[in-house]
């Protein structure tokens, strides 16, 4: 059976663009996304900027994949990462969406592209006008207690999120998963502690 489209992009430059490439980080390596690696300064604000909206609106959220090992192991955004993550139970924000999307317009955020499987949207990403993207990720209950599904590629991944605990990070408070580290290991393996670069 032929693939279908996972990743639809719309910005101003290139238009509309669809592709069925298996995970995120294809759609990076294609010459219609190559990412700006921001600063630290420059996340701490698109962060900021995202967290007011989302806030405003009462959407819960929590800090997520690499923005969460950032602020759990090293107290800041991970060097050289290219984007900001973050969560939202789907439960939450499906049906809000458009809402959401508005109201981050109106912040000066730019629709980048939405993740869509099976015909539904699992996720999306925006562009702070800085340059930051931001990875907006859904997370759908699994039908077992605290587990639940999240669209980082075509398939889905299984993570355990079983409460929340709110963390001190950039001088703003967000929320984690209350076990960071069994959701770090289920993101990264067990050497999640040791950075890429110092792993042997």
């Amino acid at each position: 059976s032929q693939k279908k489209d996972n990743f639809i992009i719309t910005n101003p430059t290139i238009g509309k663009q669809s592709f069925h490439q298996s995970s995120i980080m294809d759609i990076y390596r294609t010459k219609f996304t190559k990412p700006v690696v921001t600063s630290r300064e420059e996340k701490a604000v698109a962060l900021s900027n995202m967290r007011e909206v989302l806030e405003d609106l009462e959407i819960h959220f929590w800090l997520d994949a690499g923005t969460l090992l950032g602020a759990y192991r090293e107290k800041n955004f991970i060097q050289n990462d290219y984007d900001i993550d973050i969560a939202i139970f789907d439960r939450v924000i499906l049906g809000r969406v458009d809402e959401l999307k508005n109201a981050l317009y109106e912040m000066g955020f730019t629709h980048w592209f939405d993740v869509i499987v099976d015909n539904e949207l699992k996720g999306f990403q925006i562009l702070h006008f800085n340059g930051t993207r931001i990875d907006f990720n859904f997370y759908f209950y699994n039908g077992h207690q605290h587990t639940y599904k999240v669209f980082y590629y075509d398939e889905p991944v299984i993570r355990t999120i079983s409460g929340f605990q709110p963390v001190i990070f950039k001088g703003e408070k967000y929320d984690i998963p209350d076990n960071p580290e069994i959701y770090l290991v289920e993101e990264y393996g067990a050497n999640w502690k040791i950075p890429i670069g110092q792993q042997h």
